[in-house]
């Protein structure tokens, strides 16, 4: 029987939901509305928006 489980932070099972009957854009509609993004690493550095705002602040000073 196909299920989608709900786990909490400490990844415990809060709620079973049976999707038997569910076709797939129910199931997508569902999971893009309730299900939270990854937990992002602290340790993970990203710095393509500084990057990317670097690159726009060259681009105008070398069109000025």
């Amino acid at each position: 029987m196909p299920q989608i489980k709900l786990i909490d932070g400490d990844d415990e099972v809060v709620e079973t939901l049976s999707i038997t009957k569910w076709d797939t854009d129910t199931i997508e509609e569902f999971l893009q509305t309730y299900l939270e993004p990854p937990a992002k690493d602290p340790n993970e550095i990203e710095d393509d928006e500084d990057e990317s705002e670097e690159d726009s602040k060259k681009i105008k000073n070398n069109e000025l």
